[in-house]
This record gives structure tokens, sequence and C-alpha cells, in this order.
């Protein structure tokens, strides 16, 4: 639910935290609650995103929007299998470049965990931010574009 600087995923998190060489990196990930980290030797090592997330980027501390609701298009892994991405479609824009790939690609009609996962992350975005949260919606009112949920 956060998003890292670059350069303090290079420069803070990865060689302080996790005690790794940034040039032996081969892969990094979030899944799982951790940032994931892979190097050249076959190593794996992790640490929990609640550790590191007073590294993420400010207005991750703030935001209520988990699944980028104003996007055409969001798309994700949380909620997909490994190897697989989550793809919020919400607009008729969004619909048409999604054509333009779609026979392309290997579509999944009922991913495991799937929005039961995502809709439990994105309550638990808008604990964890409420107060804010409450600000934003004196504001505004959208659609999160998942099960027709207007907030």
């Amino acid at each position: 639910m956060e998003s890292f600087h670059h350069d303090v995923m290079l420069d803070k998190i990865i060689p302080e935290n996790m005690k790794v060489n940034v040039r032996d990196i081969v892969k990094m990930e979030f899944t799982k609650g951790k940032f994931w980290v892979y190097t050249k030797d076959g190593e794996v090592h992790s640490v929990p995103i609640k550790d590191v997330a007073k590294y993420a980027r400010n207005p991750c501390h703030h935001c209520c929007d988990y699944t980028s609701v104003f996007a055409d298009i969001s798309v994700g892994s949380v909620g997909a299998p490994d190897g697989w991405n989550s793809v919020f479609i919400r607009t008729e824009i969004g619909e048409k470049y999604f054509d333009k790939v779609r026979d392309e690609m290997e579509i999944m009609e009922d991913p495991k965990p799937g929005l039961e996962l995502v809709g439990k992350l994105i309550e638990m975005k808008r604990k964890n931010n409420a107060e804010h949260f409450l600000e934003v919606c004196k504001e505004f009112s959208f659609e999160t574009g998942i099960r027709n949920e207007t907030v």
C-alpha cells in the first residue's frame, strides 16, 4: 500500500535494512506483505513492508485511493496469483485500449484471492488514513471502481 522513491530503496532500505549490495540484485518485488530482493547468488532477502513503511513517499501516509480510482485502467499484482496481475477497467476509454491487447493476453476470470483481498486492502488503507480520508470525502465523492461502491 506504499510507494517508495527509487533512491530510498537503493540507498537506504536495501543496503541498510536488508544488508544487500544493490549491484548483486537480479529481481525485486513487493508481495505477501514484504519487500523481496533476489541476488545473483540465488539468495532471497525480505523485509516486512511495515518495517520500512516509514520510508514510503509522504502521500502514501495520507492517500485513501488504493486502486487509482480515477484511472481509465489500473494494474497491480494484489489479488492475483503469483505471476499474474489484476486489471481494473473503469471507463469506456479504458475498455477501448484494453480491447486492443485483449486477444494477446491470457485472462483468468476468477482469480484467487481476487477482489476480496483487494477490498480488504482498500478498507485497511481507508482505516489507516481515516482522518485524511474523511477530510477528502467532505470535498469529493467518487466511485471506487470495485463492485459499484461509492465513497
